[in-house]
């Protein structure tokens, strides 16, 4: 019975594969080359998934697609002349303090939080395919990266982050490798810096994420680190000077998101975006969170890692629906927290 089962589920699975196969294959232009490039995009982007590709489409076409994924910034690091020389106290949060839940805030999103001994407010973002949060931060100094505490051997998920730490508001940071498919955040991708101390391996073909002790944002390929105060490494950069680096989805496809960026008062934005739940949130494209980020008059912005990665914890709580089944989100290597105050 068993067998019967198995050899009907292969069969139905080999006539859909045909179908998109056949679909994808005999045209070429319109919407459905873009369907075609977004699915392909979306499951090679994924650690475990990208059989959703490799299965239906020839390798060809694969490659010719992935090969326009933007990774890298041409530049050697961000050029922060749009950010003050010294960053004065952001006034961004005077626009905030009188709001309440659901009404309206600057950039025309509903207000989800403001909290005012806190001096951090977050809205509801929502897309055509999309539904997320933006935290506003309005001193730069309290952002910073935290390691797991168990580093080369398992991450801690975001609302240990924020125990251990004391910080009010965490979301994931970097990639790592996820070899059996659970998430366990042992091995870091890239080089991450925390409190003076850095983990992992400088990778010349990510883009540096990160806060000088200046406080400022910079973005790029930034190998000397000597004057960063804490910082990890990802891609794509989104907003560079004020200037999208991105278009559409630039190879990245459809998926849930983490996004930090920083406004020319330094104020820093922190955005996340559900994603992979049909009928609430599918995902969204880089353009969309640059996009987004831009409503708030973001100059520096870089995405983190996505998908089932993403997730916002806040005041003890998570506020956003990750897509990862495990408990409590994914076990991630580090995170991009916020200092509570006292």
């Amino acid at each position: 019975m068993k067998r019967k089962i198995i050899t009907i589920i292969l069969i139905v699975l080999i006539f859909v594969s045909n179908i998109f196969t056949f679909t994808f294959s005999i045209i070429n232009s319109g919407k459905l080359i873009e369907l075609r490039n977004l699915w392909i995009e979306t499951a090679m982007n994924t650690f475990h998934h990208k059989w959703l590709a490799t299965s239906i489409f020839p390798q060809d076409i694969i490659d010719e697609v992935m090969n326009k994924k933007v990774e890298m910034v041409d530049s050697s690091a961000t050029n922060t002349n749009k950010i003050e020389d010294t960053i004065k106290k952001s006034e961004i949060f005077s626009l905030y303090e009188n709001k309440s839940r659901d009404e309206l805030d600057f950039a025309g999103n509903p207000v989800y939080i403001v909290d005012n001994k806190q001096r951090i407010a977050i809205s509801n973002i929502y897309g055509e395919s999309y539904v997320g949060k933006i935290a506003i931060i309005e001193e730069p100094s309290r952002v910073f990266i935290g390691h797991t505490s168990k580093k080369d051997v398992v991450g801690n998920n975001i609302l240990t982050y924020l125990e251990r730490y004391n910080a009010i508001l965490g979301v994931n940071a970097s990639g790592f490798a996820d070899y059996d498919g659970v998430g366990d955040g042992g091995e870091i991708m890239g080089l991450s810096y925390s409190e003076g101390e850095s983990w992992g391996t400088y990778i010349d073909t990510y883009n540096t994420i990160a806060l000088d002790k200046d406080n400022k944002l910079i973005i790029g390929n930034i190998s000397d680190w000597s004057n960063i105060r804490d910082g990890c490494q990802f891609n794509p950069a989104l907003i560079l000077n004020g200037e999208k680096q991105v278009e559409g989805s630039a190879g990245w496809g459809i998926s849930p998101r983490t996004a930090i960026g920083q406004r020319e008062d330094g104020a820093i934005l922190i955005l996340t975006i559900d994603g992979r739940k049909p009928g609430y949130s599918l995902g969204a494209t880089m353009e969309d969170c640059a996009n987004e980020l831009l409503k708030y008059d973001v100059v520096n912005a870089a995405a983190c890692d996505g998908g089932s990665s993403t997730i916002m914890g806040y005041n003890g709580e998570i506020i956003t629906r990750c897509s990862s089944p495990q408990d409590g989100g994914r076990y991630l290597p580090n995170a991009i927290l916020v200092k509570k105050i006292a």
